[in-house]
C-alpha cells in the first residue's frame, strides 16, 4: 500500500508592501506628524539658544553701558584729580608767596635795625709803653679799642681776649674762661665813641726768639658781646698776629717794631646775634 502524499510547502518572498487589491484597516488616534513630524526636541534646543542668544545680547549691552559708565567715572575722577592738583598748586604759590613776602618783610625790618643797631669795629690793638717786641718779657697791658660806627648807643656786657704763640691757630675759636670779662652795664658806646679794654700781658724770651726766627707767630683773638636799644646781644669777633717790621731805629740801636695786623681763620672774624 502505497503512504499517502505529502504536501509540501514551499516559503517564497515576503513583500513588505500592503496588497492594494486587500482592503486596509483605518488607523484612529494616532497624531498628525504633518508639521512636528518627529523633530521636536530640535525645536526645543532651537528655542533655548534663541533665549540664550538674547541673554548674551543684554549681557553684553549691560557690560557697554557699565563700561561706559567706568569711561565717565575715571574722566571724571581724573578731572576732580587734575582740579584739586592745580588747587594744591595754587595753595603752594599763594603759601611761598606769603613765606616770601614775610622773608621779605622780615629782611625789610632787620635791615631797618641793622641801620639803626650800634656796630662795633675793632679800631686799634697795641702794647702799652713799647712797640718793641723784645721788651714784652715783663707784663704789659695789651690794649684792644673799639668804636661804635652805628647809629645808636650800645651797651658792651661782655668780652674775652686770648693769646697764643703757636705756628697756626685750630680752626675753630676757643675762649679760655680766664679770658673772659664781665662788664658792668653802665659801660655805653655812643655813635662815633671808642670803648676799649685790657689784659696783662706777656711774652717770655724764649717763645719771642722762635717769633724772631719764623718758627712761630704770636696770636692775639676775642670777642665783645654789645646790647643793642631792642635787648638784643651781638658778639663781633677779632683776630690779630704780631708782624715784625724791622730796620727801625730807637735810641741809636736796629729793633724790629711790631705791628698787630688781620689774620688767623675766618671763623674768628665775624658779627652775629646772639639773644
Amino acid at each position: 500500500m502505497e503512504p499517502p502524499p505529502v504536501l509540501q510547502v514551499v516559503p517564497g518572498p515576503v513583500s513588505s508592501q500592503p496588497d492594494a487589491s486587500k482592503p486596509q484597516p483605518e488607523q484612529q488616534g494616532e497624531p498628525d506628524y504633518k508639521f512636528w513630524g518627529d523633530t521636536w526636541p530640535q525645536w526645543i534646543m532651537a528655542g533655548a539658544a534663541l533665549a540664550a542668544l538674547a541673554l548674551a545680547g543684554i549681557t553684553l549691552e549691560l557690560l557697554r553701558r557699565t563700561l561706559n559708565a567706568t569711561k565717565e567715572a575715571a574722566s571724571y575722577a581724573k578731572r576732580a584729580a587734575e582740579a584739586t592738583e592745580a588747587t594744591i598748586h595754587e595753595a603752594k604759590t599763594s603759601a611761598l608767596a606769603t613765606v616770601k613776602a614775610a622773608e621779605a618783610a622780615d629782611l625789610s625790618a632787620r635791615a631797618a635795625v641793622g641801620v639803626e643797631a650800634p656796630w662795633l669795629v675793632l679800631y686799634n690793638m697795641h702794647v702799652s709803653g713799647t712797640d718793641n717786641p723784645r721788651n714784652w718779657n715783663t707784663p704789659r697791658p695789651l690794649q684792644v679799642v673799639f668804636t661804635n660806627r652805628g647809629r645808636t648807643d650800645g651797651i658792651v656786657i661782655r668780652n674775652s681776649l686770648a693769646w697764643s704763640v703757636s705756628e697756626d691757630l685750630p680752626d675753630e675759636p676757643r675762649y679760655p674762661l680766664h679770658s673772659l670779662q664781665s662788664v658792668a652795664t653802665t659801660m655805653i658806646v655812643e655813635p662815633t665813641k671808642y670803648f676799649q679794654f685790657h689784659r696783662d700781658f706777656s711774652v717770655m724770651d724764649g717763645d719771642m726768639n722762635e717769633i724772631y726766627a719764623g718758627q712761630k707767630r704770636l696770636w692775639i683773638w676775642g670777642y665783645v658781646v654789645v646790647r643793642d636799644f631792642l635787648g638784643s646781644d651781638n658778639m663781633v669777633g677779632f683776630c690779630r698776629v704780631l708782624e715784625l717790621v724791622p730796620h727801625q731805629m730807637y735810641q741809636g740801636q736796629e729793633y724790629s717794631k711790631g705791628r698787630f695786623a688781620y689774620g688767623g681763620p675766618a671763623s674768628y672774624t665775624y658779627s652775629k646775634r646772639i639773644s
